[in-house]
């Protein structure tokens, strides 16, 4: 790719005249040829004549550069050789170290993923060193980032202060292209602003004044700039704007329409006479989405085509993907529906060819959004085959569109989880075969699909699929996802928590455990200063939505399930579905679990070892001591005390001894089939906040990962991981994600963890039950899960722990065998 664009530039500038690499690499950057600067830059860097300040420049604009294209890890290295270099100068140094401390700003700023506080640190070191050599240039680009910086943070009056104040400082050179970049992010600002008070005001010219008047003035000043790719995407920026303004309007306003083609129409006219393929394909393409929102499909498709040669001419796979993504919606907005999936599915294939750059940790873009840019495309497509398979007669024809649908979900789930987890090497389904060759004639896969106008349900059985349409909209699944959610995930006596957790006195409750045995529900359930009133299922306020959610997930499969004698259900859910436990709905009679088995997979594709098996051995380990900051769990020692006995184990590593070494040389020694960690342990939205609790130490999902491959290494394979305290945040679909893929990242065939951190004395109950019942080698281990769940529904012993805060949060994840 990168020799296309040193020929595409040669040939374009081959008679400029240029003397040397360097001013072929500024002119090259200069009209956005980026992979031709890079080629040129890295050829100057040998030039044994420059200055440590002319190296120190050409590395700022590398870095630069690797920021458009999307790679911050290569963008960062750059900075180190600028400073590298900075720190040889002999002069003067403060402006060059205003000018790379604010590029660090950006850097970070860019970066985001924990990130913000480093890129607030280096726009104030920028701010105080360009003001002590009165540099008004660095002055005000350094508040450009410091600005930047509050808008994310959501504080618009500060950031438009020190926009302001930045225009200030260049209002003596209003020439300078900072100033016209300065005010058009001013101008976005003032409407974000003006949108959250606009109900003020009767009319929306005067809602929108500020910002029309501040967009009139950018445009005059990004017009005066001499063409480049800069200029380009300035312009583009101001329609984008100029058209969200529009869609404030309460009706279109045919005055800020006819700006934003006029905008576009400038930015063609520079992406031309500069004559780069990215420009033409960024500008023409979105002419065709202004077209396309005006339902001028005609006009649209051609801009779009138009765009897409561009990008396919300049191997720019990331474009390649959003314009056949975008003909797609213009064909199906149409009801062109082969076109329409023809185009869809190119656009998938194009995107797994910039998959692993978008989704890896060295990928950021200022406008980047997974979810927004990934998921949207693949739930059209999906909904596209999903809607055309409901009125096709033909069976053969209408099970091979429902497998495309599911096919084209997965490869969105495949993708979402390494985004997730920041692995391009997670693997989902390299070493697997279909589940419908591995599911027993008892079993049934419910595959849920949350769209925007409606739920489809997916059912795989041995020997067919069935398509369920709920009409209920996403938003309204979401809320009574949450209404269920809300009470379920939540200690049915919050003073008995607090009190078991040391965080509240008592005086009718011994928050002392004075021995381990107190940890025993039997026990502790028969001593009086622990009695409890059990709390009723009929009255208690997740009811109301469980039973909701059974008639929309279960009861349109009822039918189907009792006629084929299913007793285990496998869920691969999506979306807020991955925060609920399916075991908690309830048919008005009984919960779920109470007549199905129940286990959660992340995807479609299990390892091919997945039989059952005898477990031989397990390595126990956990906390029962207050370390970190995070409260003590007493029951875990009773917890791993009975699991010993059950395996007739070794002694678990407890409190002191569970650490990563102690793990290491145990894992070098044994073959463990189970390892079991009863510690507190979070999955977060962030990977970064995902670890389980050592007693000096995190243990992250990638740390986690390397203890099991080392294992793999040895020739030992990992069955089941148990994590028997770790809590999801209640709620949060991606933070949901990171357990459901826990199996998959650990590299084991299955997990057993909580959605929520549950009462500590319940936790063995369920625990326990579930490892007495994985003995029996002629279950399953969904069945084993649901005889544990079964037990403390209907065991006297456990009468105080029958409310499903106690045991549903138990999630079976992976192989269910």
């Amino acid at each position: 790719m990168r020799y296309f664009y040193i020929l595409l530039f040669s040939l374009t500038y081959s008679h400029s005249g240029f003397a040397s690499h360097i001013e072929d690499a500024y002119q090259a950057y200069k009209y956005g040829f980026y992979e031709q600067a890079i080629e040129h830059f890295d050829r100057s860097v040998h030039d044994k004549q420059l200055s440590k300040s002319q190296l120190f420049d050409i590395y700022v604009h590398l870095s630069k550069i690797y920021q458009h294209l999307g790679d911050m890890i290569q963008a960062e290295q750059q900075l180190v050789h600028a400073d590298r270099y900075l720190e040889q100068m002999q002069s003067d140094k403060t402006s060059f170290k205003a000018r790379l401390s604010s590029e660090l700003s950006r850097l970070y700023l860019l970066k985001q993923r924990n990130s913000k506080e480093t890129a607030l640190h280096y726009a104030q070191q920028a701010i105080m060193q360009a003001k002590s050599i009165d540099d008004k240039t660095y002055y005000a680009d350094a508040l450009l980032q410091l600005a930047h910086l509050q808008v994310q943070e959501m504080d618009y009056e500060t950031a438009l202060a020190n926009y302001q104040f930045g225009l200030n400082l260049l209002k003596n050179t209003p020439d300078n292209p900072l100033y016209g970049k300065i005010l058009l992010y001013k101008t976005q600002v003032h409407f974000y602003l003006e949108a959250e008070n606009a109900y003020q005001h009767s009319k929306d010219e005067q809602a929108y004044a500020q910002s029309l008047s501040h967009l009139y003035q950018a445009f005059d000043r990004i017009l005066s700039w001499e063409s480049s790719f800069d200029k380009v995407l300035s312009l583009l920026k101001l329609s984008q704007l100029t058209q969200s303004i529009n869609q404030q309007y309460s009706q279109q306003n045919a005055k800020l329409l006819k700006l934003s083609y006029a905008i576009l129409l400038k930015a063609k006219n520079v992406a031309e006479a500069i004559n780069n393929p990215r420009a033409k394909s960024y500008i023409y393409g979105n002419l065709g989405k202004l077209y396309e929102t005006q339902t001028q499909y005609k006009a649209a498709l051609s801009f779009t085509r138009q765009a897409l040669f561009f990008a396919q001419q300049s191997w720019m796979s990331e474009l390649v993907y959003t314009w056949y993504w975008q003909i797609g919606r213009i064909f199906n907005a149409q009801h062109q529906t082969s076109q329409a999936i023809d185009a869809y599915q190119q656009a998938i294939d194009a995107f797994h060819y910039v998959r692993n750059q978008m989704i890896g940790e060295s990928y950021c873009r200022a406008s980047f959004s997974f979810h927004d840019q990934v998921a949207t495309v693949y739930y059209e497509f999906a909904d596209l085959l999903l809607k055309h398979a409901s009125v096709t007669k033909n069976d053969q024809q209408r099970t091979q569109l429902l497998h495309q649908a599911r096919h084209t979900i997965e490869l969105y789930k495949t993708a979402e989880l390494q985004n997730y987890y920041q692995d391009t090497c997670l693997d989902t389904g390299g070493h697997c075969i279909p589940i419908e060759k591995i599911i027993a004639p008892n079993t049934a896969v419910i595959y849920p699909i949350p769209l925007e106008d409606r739920l489809e349900l997916l059912v795989t059985f041995s020997n067919a699929i069935v398509q369920k349409t709920i009409p209920i909209t996403n938003t309204r699944l979401e809320e009574e996802v949450s209404l269920f959610l809300s009470p379920l995930s939540c200690h049915p006596n919050e003073k008995f928590l607090l009190a078991m957790r040391g965080k509240q006195k008592i005086t009718d409750i011994d928050n002392t455990i004075n021995s381990l045995s107190e940890c025993s529900p039997a026990i502790r359930g028969s001593m009086s200063q622990y009695q409890m009133t059990p709390v009723s299922t009929n009255e208690a306020s997740y009811l109301e939505p469980a039973q909701t959610l059974y008639q929309w997930l279960i009861e349109p499969l009822e039918a189907e399930l009792k006629a084929r004698n299913i007793d285990t259900l496998v869920v691969i859910p999506e979306g807020i579905l991955r925060t609920m436990p399916y075991a908690a709905l309830h048919d008005g009679k009984q919960f779920l679990i109470e007549e199905y088995a129940i286990a959660i997979s992340p995807s479609l594709c299990l390892s091919k070892d997945f039989k059952r098996e005898q477990y031989k051995s397990i390595l126990l380990s956990g906390l029962s001591e207050a370390v970190q900051g995070f409260d003590p769990i007493p029951c875990a020692a009773y917890e791993l005390q009975e699991i010993q006995k059950i395996f007739q184990a070794d002694k678990p590593l407890i409190n002191q001894e569970f650490v990563v070494p102690n793990l290491q040389k145990e894992i070098k020694q044994i073959d463990y089939s189970i390892l079991h960690i009863a510690s507190h342990g979070q999955f977060k939205e962030n990977l970064a906040d995902t670890f389980v609790l050592t007693y000096d130490d995190k243990l992250s999902m990638d740390k986690l990962e390397r203890l099991v491959q080392f294992m793999r290494l040895q020739g030992k394979e990992v069955n089941l991981l148990t994590l028997s305290a770790c809590e999801t945040a209640v709620g949060n679909d991606r933070a949901a994600l990171g357990l459901a893929g826990v199996a998959i990242k650990a590299g084991v065939k299955s997990a057993f963890a909580s959605l929520w951190q549950v009462d500590d004395v319940a936790t063995p109950a369920v625990v326990i039950e579930f490892y007495n019942q994985l003995k029996n080698k002629d279950i399953s281990m969904a069945k084993a899960l649901q005889n544990a769940q079964k037990q403390i529904l209907s065991r006297p012993e456990y009468k105080l722990y029958q409310h499903p805060y106690y045991w549903s949060a138990f999630l079976l994840i992976g192989n269910w065998q």
